[in-house]
Parts: structure tokens; sequence; C-alpha cells
């Protein structure tokens, strides 16, 4: 009697000391649910269990967004909010008089975005360095769709390319299954303290391994020097401005498009970059900061290499910082002066190069280093690994958006992909940007693209279009063989309509 006497005076003072948010909310309303489900003699038993029912429903309700993510936006704390809805929807069967009126739809979208973030490692989570056996999250979706009796609702696999926009978050994959590859892109409104400042980063993965990391959580202990750098912008595949913050403002995710031979992500973040140090807030505020608007457009030419496509509009003479947080790996090699990185694992290999370059560009590499604090990769949750970062710096000569270009392709073995850049001018200024890529096969690959994807590329050189990007690939016989134009009605090549 004394331990139940106990458990009632726990209770109770739990339901008048409920956390106002987040997923502290969630699990203390559910430990009042299973305290009065499994203790009904309570004597505040049934009050204790209406006021966490009607508390969970409200939870659930607002606490994820519309397309099925956590208001975290996080993978871990998403699938454990994931699984306490799940619970709640078979609870209603069970005992109609809990039902916290759990949407079926949101949960199959909930559950999509736990096997689409399975490999991601985005914020406060981790990912595997090598791919699993098993992709868990779609396993969970699976056997979870098949208990609830909701397989006729969803499709048997999530899409290849899923986006979900109120989250700012987007992955593209080759196939579900381990071994393909994968691109998970952070254009994400802010999620609170488990959130980090990483907007426009992205992961890739290809053939198993880890190549452009998400460093997640290093430590949860912010004691720790490891835990705000971990969180912080200058550990992360984005831009920002002399190894400043950005400041947790909401990225704007404008433009995704997908096609059987590519994909393209547009996304912006215009919030500046600050002094402040970041842990689980801004404690000390975010100190002063400086203009910088930033965005990015990431083409992937699928099962063949990555375009990343940065511009950074800053006051003159900012330093900009082009970020490159690579996975764990046995060796790995630069040239400086090609601005070119690439690693030496005996399996799978990236190959990573600056090829539109603003002037003065340098790059340096960090790998394991305690002093400055660079190259980290978080496993188990609270530890890391040493692992490659690449930087290139560059200036902003002018007000005006500095525009570069990263080249990154995934190959297997010691030989690197023979990629031949051709450029006629320099492509960090104008409104219109010129990029020829000769492949290792001999066919070359015609690029351009305008300033924030807004005017059309119609300067003949060589496109005329409505379009804001084109790519169109030749064959070495010069004949074309693809192409994507993103919201184009024509196109012309050097004269001739291609359609």
């Amino acid at each position: 009697q004394e331990i139940l006497d106990s458990v009632s005076r726990q209770a109770e003072f739990l339901s008048s000391h409920l956390t106002p948010v987040a997923n502290w909310r969630i699990a203390e309303l559910d430990a009042l649910v299973f305290t009065a489900l499994r203790f009904p003699m309570l004597p505040n038993a049934e009050r204790l269990l209406r006021l966490g029912v009607c508390g969970m429903r409200n939870a659930l309700a607002t606490q994820f967004l519309p397309d099925g993510v956590h208001m975290e936006r996080t993978p871990s704390y998403a699938n454990w909010m994931t699984d306490v809805a799940v619970n709640y929807y078979e609870l209603a069967k069970l005992f109609p008089n809990v039902d916290a009126r759990v949407d079926s739809g949101l949960l199959i979208r909930a559950l999509d975005y736990g096997a689409q973030s399975d490999l991601f490692g985005v914020n406060d989570s981790t990912a595997p360095l090598r791919d699993p056996a098993e992709l868990s999250g779609l396993k969970t979706r699976t056997s979870v769709l098949r208990r609830l009796g909701l397989e006729g609702s969803a499709a048997a696999l999530p899409p290849l390319e899923q986006v979900f926009p109120r989250a700012g978050q987007v992955f593209l994959r080759s196939g579900w299954k381990p071994g393909a590859d994968y691109i998970a892109f952070d254009a994400s409104t802010w999620g609170g303290g488990h959130g980090h400042l990483s907007r426009l980063s992205f992961v890739f993965r290809s053939k198993g391994r880890m190549l452009v990391a998400d460093p997640g959580i290093l430590t949860y202990e912010m004691s720790d020097p490891r835990g705000p750098y971990g969180k912080s912008t200058a550990a992360h595949s984005t831009l920002n401005i002399a190894g400043r913050n950005q400041s947790g403002a909401d990225a704007q995710l404008t433009r995704t498009e997908f096609t059987a031979d590519a994909a393209l992500i547009q996304a912006r973040y215009q919030g500046g970059y600050w002094e402040g140090n970041y842990g689980w807030n801004f404690g000390r505020g975010r100190g002063s900061g400086t203009y910088g608007d930033h965005e990015r457009v990431l083409f992937w030419v699928k099962g063949e290499y990555l375009l990343v496509l940065d511009s950074m509009a800053a006051d003159t003479g900012s330093d900009i910082r082009n970020c490159w947080q690579l996975g764990p790996v046995e060796k790995w090699s630069r040239d400086p002066g090609a601005l070119a990185w690439w690693s030496e694992n005996q399996d799978v290999n990236l190959w990573l190069q600056l090829i539109v370059a603003p002037a003065g560009a340098v790059m340096e590499s960090f790998e394991g280093s305690r002093e400055p604090l660079r190259g980290w990769v978080g496993v188990h949750g609270n530890d890391s690994v040493p692992a490659p970062l690449v930087e290139f710096r560059y200036s902003a000569v002018t007000p005006g958006p500095v525009v570069s270009a990263v080249l990154l392709a995934a190959y297997e073995g010691g030989t690197r992909p023979a990629f031949a850049v051709k450029q006629r001018r320099d492509s960090s200024r104008g409104s219109i940007h010129h990029l020829e890529l000769g492949l290792p096969d001999g066919a070359s690959d015609h690029i351009a693209w305008s300033n924030g994807l807004a005017l059309p590329v119609d300067d003949g050189e060589p496109f005329t279009t409505d379009g804001t990007f084109v790519w169109r690939r030749t064959d070495a016989a010069g004949r074309g063989t693809k192409h994507f134009v993103l919201n184009g009605s024509y196109l012309n090549h050097r004269g001739s309509p291609v359609f």
C-alpha cells in the first residue's frame, strides 16, 4: 500500500507540473495514462486518465507537422514520438475511453519520415558510418503498417524522392536497399534545442559508405567544447562567414524538381552569421553579427555526380568559408592548386573539387583536430570519431553574390574519375553562369543557370531558353542525348532547337 500511495502522489505531482512543450510533455502525459491504466485502484486514477488522454490528444495534434515530421525535426526524437503515436492508435482499439484521435494519414507520413531519415544523422541524432545490412526504419514502417491494418492505405515503399516541406527536409535515393545512393538535404525550419545551425547542408552516401556526413550529436554535455562545436555551422557542409554561426532562423526550401535522369533542390538561408556560441540555445546571446544571404542549388545527375552551386551575398571583404564535413576514411589526398580532395579507401571513394572558384580561393583540410576543433563525426550519440573536413576560403570582392560550384563524385577503387572542367569565362560573377564538364567516356555536360534561378538563360552561350537552369549532355560526336530544363517551354543549343 505504501508503494501505491507513493505512485499516486508522484503522479499527482507530475499532473500539475507538466512540461509545456516537446518530447518531455508527451513522455509525461504518457506516464499519466500508463499509471492510470496499470493502477486503476488509485484514488486519482480516473482524473489522471482524463488529463493524460486529453493532453496526449492535444500534444500529438500540435507537435507533429502536417508533413508527418515531429516538431523537433530530429530523426531519433521523431522516431520516439512516432512510436508513442502508434501506441495510442492501437490503444484506442483496446480502450475506447483512451482515444487520442491519432490521424492514420499523419501516422503514415511519420513512418515514411522514419524510413527516409534512417541514414541522415541530422541534428541531435547519429547515422551509421556504413550502411547496415537491413534498413531498420523501412522494416519498422512495414511491420507497423501491417500491425495497424494500414497496408492498404500506404504504398509498399515510400517514394525514392520525398519532400517534407514543413520540416524543410528532402530525401533522394536510388533504391530501398543498403548500398543505394542516398541524399538527405537540410533546409530545415527551426525545431528547438535539438536543432543544429546547419541550414543548407546535406548528406551523401553511396555503395554503403558515408561520404558527405552530418556530424550529428558529438556529446550532450555542453560544457565539453565538442558539444557546441558539433552544433555549429562551421561543423557542417554548408557556407559560413568567418567561422560564425547561423542564427537559428528558418531556411526556405524554394524548389524541388525530379526526373528519371536528375534531381534539383534549391534552398535559401537569410538569417546572417553571428559570433555567439550555441549549445542548447544562445545562452549568452548571438553577439555581433554580419550580413550573409546564402542560396544553394544541389543538382544530382543520378548515378554519376553531384554539382553544388552556392551563392553568397555578403558585405565587401567578408571571409566566406565553404565547408565539407566528410565521412571517416582510411586515407586521403588533396591538390591545393586544383582545389581538389579525394579519399583513398580500398572500396568506395569520393572526389571533391571546387570547379567554379572565386578569385583567390584557397583550401584547408582538417581531420580530428582539437586545436582548432575541426573534423569530427558523431557516433553512438555521445562520442565522436575523426573525419576529414575540407574548407574552401574566398572573399566577397563586391557587394553582389559570390558564386561557386563544387563537384562531388563517388567511385570504386583507386582510379579517380577523369572529369575535365571547361570554362570560357569566370562563372563566379554575373547573372548567368556557364559550365562545361568533360566526362570520363568522352561525353560533355553543358550547364547554365541564372542567379536565384530567377532569370531566363537566354544569352545564347550556348543556350537560349525561358528556363532558369539547363543541363544538356552531348556524346563524343556532339549529339544531344539527355537534357534537364527548369521551368522551360523551349530550348535552343548553339542556335539549334532541342525541343
